[in-house]
């Protein structure tokens, strides 16, 4: 067989080819770096690309930030009223421990000198000032 000619107008000028779609062409699906479609993009569009994933990724960090910030302050509010119910619950077992002192004082007889319930009670009342005082 001949090789095609080009095809020209009436007056014998060469007429370009019709353009081929890119998905016929036999370079279809070849990385941009061989000649496939992707390769006639404009360069604009990959720097656009990533300024773009750029500013999403900062913006979504940003929002991880605040949103582990934020969690972080309601857990150390919590914590804060769980030491403040703390407290309250050792200044009344404070108070509790003291009405049982005072309660063994005044049942002991004056003339005992056995005094380990006084001790007992003593140590246990002292060891919750103790505790209210060092928080």
């Amino acid at each position: 067989m001949a090789p095609e000619r080009p095809a020209t107008d009436r007056e014998g000028i060469a007429q370009a080819a019709p353009p081929e779609d890119p998905a016929l062409s036999p370079d279809a699906g070849q990385p941009p770096e061989a000649g496939g479609f992707s390769a006639r993009l404009p360069r604009a569009v990959p720097g656009a690309v990533w300024i773009v994933l750029l500013v999403v990724t900062l913006l979504g960090a940003v929002g991880g930030i605040f949103r582990y910030s934020s969690e972080v302050r309601q857990e150390i509010d919590q914590l804060a009223i769980a030491n403040s119910d703390n407290l309250q619950w050792s200044l009344a077992q404070l108070e509790v421990e003291f009405g049982r002192l005072r309660l063994t004082l005044l049942e002991a007889p004056p003339q005992d000198t056995d005094l380990a319930e006084v001790r007992r009670r003593f140590d246990i009342f002292y060891a919750r000032v103790d505790t209210v005082l060092e928080g």
